[in-house]
């Protein structure tokens, strides 16, 4: 058996932040609840569709050696395309709306009074700051993985250490019907 190197432990970190996102902590208790007594069904599918596909996902263009020569496969244009669509609706369709306006409306919008400062202003200057906050993040790419790696990744680990250990010894009920 191989042994991985630092560096692998540390981009493997940096790949297990980057996935797991605000819907990977909300979605399964929620699942959880909703599930009731097929609980452990539910959750099976869950880390079927949104764990086991997104690693599966990684695998295939990783050994494909890049996106664009996966959907080569397929034909030339439709690579160009698809490959052109998929970084755009990761990153200015989808992503970036979706990174700047979620962490608002959970963890600033509720303390937000409108008497104080209207949503739409907070929202601009929250998102200023946090895309200001990534932008110098990504400044120096060869850095990165060692901020995501060795910085983010332990305290989202030791934060969901802390609900996991929160929700086991105080748990809410027994199991309901689903």
């Amino acid at each position: 058996m191989q042994k991985l190197s630092k560096k692998e432990v540390v981009v493997g970190l940096m790949l297990f932040s980057l996935f797991f996102g605000a819907g990977n902590l909300i979605f399964p208790p929620f699942l959880g609840e909703s599930a009731g007594t097929t609980v452990w069904l539910s959750m099976a599918g869950f880390l079927v569709t949104a764990v086991g596909f997104p690693i599966l996902g990684t695998i295939v263009v990783a050994r494909t050696k890049g996106l664009q020569n996966l959907a080569g496969k397929v034909n030339k244009r439709f690579a160009f395309v698809y490959t052109i669509l998929i970084y755009l609706s990761i990153g200015p369709f989808l992503g970036i709306p979706r990174a700047g306006s979620l962490p608002f409306e959970m963890a600033v919008a509720p303390f937000v009074s409108e008497e104080w400062i209207s949503h739409k202003l907070a929202l601009f200057l929250f998102t200023a700051v946090f895309f200001s906050i990534a932008y110098w993040l990504s400044l120096n790419p060869s850095k990165l993985v060692d901020r995501m790696g060795k910085g983010l990744t332990p305290l989202l680990l030791c934060l969901l250490v802390i609900i996991f250990a929160g929700s086991f010894f105080q748990p809410f009920g027994s199991y309901g019907k689903p």
